[in-house]
């Protein structure tokens, strides 16, 4: 392959990697909304959507040279981590509720894919629009659980959760202003 036929290749892949990512964020907005009505759905798509954002900021943490970036990826593996031993421990102590997977989906592991394959000059802005698409996503299903769902004790730790995942939402929302 040419240079110019490499570059061209590269350059489509990357607007398909990209129109990937916006359609996951669409797609998982449709389902925080009609998942996360049941406790099932809830537990299940909390535990996927935090193994992402773990998985994503750590690899951008051992990728990333923009200081700001990495501050901000600690402080999601930081809370996501918490925040998932909190839904664990009650997931553990409640027998009437089943443990789901946490094995990111094929939508997560795509956006995980897009984000390794972004150009090291655009790393950083990939990985802040999944994060807010991301933290979109969370909001929405944890408002909705904590309003719709049957089970009390979920229903307050998704109402506890719902303050950090603003403040997440707030914080990315704040670098990419920085950054534009």
């Amino acid at each position: 392959m040419t240079d110019d036929n490499h570059q061209n290749h590269t350059g489509i892949r990357r607007e398909i990697d990209k129109a990937q990512d916006a359609v996951g964020a669409a797609v998982g907005q449709a389902s925080a909304k009609l998942g996360g009505g049941t406790t099932q759905g809830f537990t299940k798509n909390a535990l996927l959507g935090g193994a992402y954002e773990i998985d994503s900021s750590n690899y951008v943490l051992e990728q990333s040279g923009d200081a700001a970036v990495k501050t901000f990826a600690r402080e999601m593996v930081d809370d996501h981590e918490k925040s998932k031993r909190e839904l664990l421990a009650i997931l553990q102590e409640d027998p009437d509720l089943e443990r789901p997977s946490d094995d990111l989906d094929e939508r997560r592991r795509g956006m995980i894919d897009n984000l390794k394959n972004a150009p090291e000059n655009e790393l950083e802005g990939t990985y802040l629009k999944q994060q807010l698409a991301a933290h979109k996503e969370a909001i929405e299903l944890f408002k909705h659980y904590a309003k719709e769902g049957d089970n009390e004790r979920l229903k307050r730790y998704a109402m506890s959760t719902l303050a950090v995942l603003e403040q997440h939402l707030r914080r990315v929302t704040q670098l990419q202003e920085v950054r534009a």
